[in-house]
């Protein structure tokens, strides 16, 4: 795996038709951790969606064979459209190939979504040869936990069977055959982020996950099989 020197700064096909700009940040954290390894040349991206996270892998690493796995095949065949990857219909909870296939398997905003978390991680655990990277809403983001001590309506997204915060996801994790490496936070809800993106964008990468390490808006869990 070597890094691509010409990719561009942003994916503005995403940003304009498909995304937003705090979707691809998230992505580049994720592809900032996969730089830190010589010798990852396959990645699974379980519930693959537009394909955002694999087309942020194509344009800046390079030797990396990928595949998106989600159960809609009209997001699959979108993602075909921008990035050369093995597209595979299927059930996260059941995923259709051999232990230890992938080098990396990442499911980014997944754990929520499944009725069954165990049987998913474990899932994960038996297809992936070496790594895996968790990404989650944070339910102990200060700005919920404020909510919830004024008594105020807290608005999660649809479709969440449960929430994780930095205890339980990492104790869940290692509890299931995983070693959690590190876990990195995101303040996408932070006010000045959508005020003063730049600012905003700055403390929120720069600052605050330093100071306030289990507080962020989302929870980057990175694991190793053990």
């Amino acid at each position: 795996m070597t890094r691509k020197t010409d990719a561009p700064k942003n994916i503005e096909h995403i940003i304009e038709e498909r995304g937003y700009q705090p979707r691809t940040e998230r992505h580049r954290i994720v592809v900032d951790y996969i730089r830190k390894f010589d010798d990852i040349e396959s990645v699974l991206d379980i519930g693959s969606g537009l394909g955002e996270f694999l087309e942020t892998v194509d344009e800046e690493l390079e030797n990396v064979t990928m595949y998106s796995l989600d159960m809609d095949l009209d997001l699959l065949a979108e993602t075909e459209r921008h990035v050369n990857v093995h597209s595979v219909r299927a059930d996260a909870q059941h995923l259709p190939f051999e232990p230890n296939s992938f080098d990396l398997v990442t499911a980014l905003g997944v754990i929520e979504h499944v009725e069954n978390p165990s049987h998913f991680v474990d899932e994960v655990h038996r297809v992936s040869q070496k790594n895996a990277v968790f990404m989650t809403p944070n339910i102990g983001r200060p700005n919920r936990l404020v909510a919830a001590m004024l008594g105020k309506e807290i608005n999660e997204f649809d479709g969440h069977k449960q929430g994780w915060d930095y205890h339980l996801l990492t104790k869940f994790l290692e509890s299931n055959g995983w070693k959690v490496s590190d876990v990195d936070v995101r303040y996408v809800d932070f006010p000045l982020y959508d005020y003063f993106p730049r600012i905003g964008r700055w403390l929120s990468y720069n600052v605050l996950p330093r100071f306030f390490k289990r507080a962020g808006s989302e929870l980057f869990a990175f694991c190793e099989k053990k």
